[in-house]
C-alpha cells in the first residue's frame, strides 16, 4: 500500500491585468438609452458579462492567463415618461409610492 506524497507538488501562480470601458447616453429627449460597455486584457474572464475562464492548466501543470476580450450594448426604450425599464422590474423592487415630488 502506498501513502499519498507531495514529492514533486509544486504551486504556480500568474499575474493578468487588462482595461474596461463603459459610457452610457441619453438619446431623443431621454426616450432611448444607449450603453457600450467593454473589457480587454489577459486573465480578466471573470469581470465581463460572460463570467469566462481567467486561466487554463497546460499539460505540464502551469497555469497560462487567457486573453480575452468581451463587449456589450444595450438600447433601453422609454415609451412613456412614467415608464421603468425591465432592467428596473428584473430587480423585484417594490413599486415607486408617489410623493409630492413625484411629476404626474
Amino acid at each position: 500500500m502506498t501513502s499519498p506524497s507531495a514529492l514533486g507538488a509544486f504551486n504556480d501562480s500568474k499575474t493578468g491585468g487588462g482595461f474596461g470601458v463603459s459610457a452610457s447616453a441619453p438619446l431623443f429627449a431621454k426616450k432611448l438609452d444607449v450603453s457600450l460597455k467593454g473589457v480587454y486584457g489577459t486573465g480578466i474572464g471573470r469581470f465581463g458579462s460572460a463570467q469566462l475562464a481567467d486561466v487554463t492548466a497546460r499539460p505540464d501543470g502551469t497555469l497560462a492567463t487567457i486573453h480575452n476580450a468581451q463587449w456589450l450594448g444595450k438600447l433601453e426604450w422609454h415609451p412613456t415618461r412614467r415608464s421603468t425599464s425591465m432592467d428596473t422590474l428584473a430587480a423585484n423592487m417594490p413599486p415607486e409610492q408617489p410623493t409630492a415630488d413625484t411629476p404626474r
